[in-house]
C-alpha cells in the first residue's frame, strides 16, 4: 500500500512538474514582465534592503552622455518654361512662329511631366502592393504564432494532467482499501 501511495505521489509530482515547465515555456516565449509580480516585488525589496544594510555592496551609478543626430533633406524640382522673347514690333509671322515654338516647348514639358507622374504613380502602386504582401505575411506569421502558443505546450500540459490524475487515483487506492 505504501508503494502505491509513493508511486501516486511521484506521478502527481511529475505531472505538476510538466505543468510548471509548460507554464515557464509559455511565459518566456509569450509573456512580458515577471511571472509572479508579487514575488518579483518582494525580491526587489529584499535586494534594496540588503544594499541598505551592507553599504560595501552598493554600486556607484554611472552617467553616460548620448547624442542623437538627425538630418533631413528635401529635394524639389522646379521647371520654368521660358521661350524666346516675342518682340512687339516684330512682324506677325515671326510673332506667330515664336508663339508656336513656345507652345511646342510647353507641350513637350507637359508630356515629360506626365511621363514622370505616371512613373511615380506606378511606383506608389508597386509600394502599396508590396506593403499588402508584407501585411499578408505578417497576418500569417501572427496566426502561426497563435497556433504555436495554443498547441506548443498543450501536449505537455495534457500529459502533466494525466500524470496528476493517475497519481491521485493511485494515492486514493490505499485510502479506499483501508475503508473496506
Amino acid at each position: 500500500m505504501l508503494t502505491l501511495t509513493l508511486l501516486g505521489l511521484a506521478l502527481t509530482l511529475a505531472g505538476t512538474g510538466c505543468a510548471c515547465v509548460a507554464l515557464w515555456r509559455d511565459h518566456t516565449q509569450y509573456g512580458d514582465g515577471p511571472l509572479w509580480p508579487l514575488l518579483a516585488r518582494a525580491w526587489q525589496w529584499l535586494r534594496v534592503q540588503s544594499f541598505r544594510l551592507m553599504p560595501w555592496r552598493r554600486r556607484n551609478a554611472t552617467l553616460q552622455a548620448q547624442s542623437i543626430g538627425v538630418s533631413v533633406s528635401v529635394g524639389t524640382a522646379w521647371a520654368t518654361f521660358v521661350g524666346p522673347e516675342i518682340p512687339e514690333d516684330a512682324p506677325l509671322e515671326k510673332q506667330v512662329m515664336l508663339l508656336v515654338q513656345r507652345v511646342n516647348n510647353i507641350e513637350k514639358a507637359a508630356r515629360d511631366d506626365r511621363g514622370r507622374h505616371n512613373q511615380d504613380v506606378k511606383a506608389v502602386h508597386d509600394e502599396i502592393n508590396k506593403l499588402g504582401e508584407r501585411l499578408d505575411q505578417a497576418d500569417r506569421d501572427v496566426e502561426r504564432l497563435a497556433k504555436d502558443a495554443v498547441v506548443g505546450t498543450a501536449r505537455l500540459q495534457l500529459s502533466g494532467l494525466l500524470l496528476v490524475g493517475m497519481g491521485t487515483v493511485l494515492m486514493a487506492i490505499p485510502a479506499v482499501l483501508s475503508l473496506l
